[in-house]
């Protein structure tokens, strides 16, 4: 839950910033939509970010067992 100080302070920033004088549950909802919109975002950014490292981790690993392949077996032409 927004605190009060909060949601005041988005009106003064609607008022000065946007000209608009909206009532304190205007304003509540307009906060409450903005704080929900963000966390909606950050779980976007962690889920993104662990996918990334997933991909990263696994082209790593990827990339290890090729080098340790080929240092095993001599690189070989075909006959």
């Amino acid at each position: 839950m927004l605190s009060p100080p909060l949601i005041k302070e988005l009106q003064e920033i609607l008022r000065t910033e946007n000209g608009l004088d909206l009532c304190f549950d205007v304003a509540s909802k307009i906060a409450r939509e903005l704080s929900d919109y963000f966390d909606l975002l950050a779980e976007i950014d962690y889920k993104n970010t662990k996918k990334s490292n997933n991909l990263i981790h696994q082209v790593e690993n990827t990339s290890n067992s090729a080098i340790i392949k080929q240092t095993e077996e001599p690189n070989t032409l075909p006959k």
